[in-house]
């Protein structure tokens, strides 16, 4: 995942009813090994939120060039 990629919540278990939400992805920390991170912060525009989120429980919808 990367900066500007649109992603959606898609934890098999959450609860919540389709259409899941989505966001854009706005930040991808390198871990110190320079490997990509685990997490990625994601401000929702589907929701009224945004924070990390583990990068195993979002899906790329639409990447950003």
């Amino acid at each position: 995942m990367k900066i500007g990629d649109l992603v959606e919540y898609v934890e098999n278990d959450s609860g919540l009813d389709a259409p899941y939400p989505r966001g854009i992805v706005v930040e991808v920390p390198a871990d110190l090994d320079g490997s990509s991170a685990d997490q990625v912060r994601v401000v929702w525009y589907t929701s009224d939120n945004q924070g990390w989120w583990n990068t195993d429980k979002l899906e790329v919808i639409s990447e950003n060039r």
